[in-house]
């Protein structure tokens, strides 16, 4: 799929932030062959932070301003806890803390972060797989299954036309935001 001159700045935006989350010492384990039950866990338990604030924000705002994206099969908090479950830990009772989402930029940005680990995680339950088979519930990071990339795809062509040139910079800044606070709770991980 070409890119779009949003996709290019958020990409541009977030490409610090993005590569310290690839390289967190919680998340890191994730594209490892030495992955273990301990380090999956950590992982789901650091990312059920930001899951459990962006999911009711996105759904929110889209209810607010009932805007053409249906999210609701895109949710994954449940599935979240579903694995954290099988593996015997508890959510952690906190959410990551944003600015409240009341701009389409924001909610692009916010978009962005989510989808993006969306895609990420399509392709780490592959590796994931290859070294523990069915050992580790991965209804999670599985994301959409065989439709994920084409919804990511569909998450680009409602970018495109809900954010705007003027909504650009909104939404980097959110990215960014978002990049940052999922870091900040990680660090608390180590």
């Amino acid at each position: 799929m070409p890119t779009s001159p949003l996709h290019q700045a958020l990409r541009q935006a977030t490409r610090e932030a993005h590569h310290a989350l690839d390289h967190h010492p919680v998340l890191a384990p994730l594209a490892q062959p030495t992955l273990t039950r301990a380090d999956y866990g950590r992982a789901l338990q650091g990312l059920h932070a930001l899951h459990a604030y962006a999911e009711p924000a996105i759904l929110g705002f889209l209810a607010r301003h009932n805007l053409a994206f249906d999210y609701q099969p895109r949710c994954k908090l449940a599935a979240l806890e579903q694995d954290l479950d099988a593996l015997g830990l508890a959510p952690p009772d906190e959410a990551m803390r944003l600015d409240a989402v009341e701009r389409p930029g924001q909610l692009i940005g916010l978009l962005y972060t989510v989808e993006g680990s969306t895609l990420g995680g399509h392709f780490l339950v592959r590796r994931i797989r290859q070294s523990h088979g069915d050992d580790l519930p991965t209804r999670f990071l599985g994301g959409y299954g065989d439709q994920t990339e084409s919804r990511w795809s569909e998450f680009w062509c409602f970018a495109n036309v809900y954010c705007p040139e003027a909504e650009m910079a909104s939404a980097q800044t959110y990215a960014v935001a978002t990049f940052t606070a999922l870091k900040a709770r990680l660090d608390r991980l180590i």
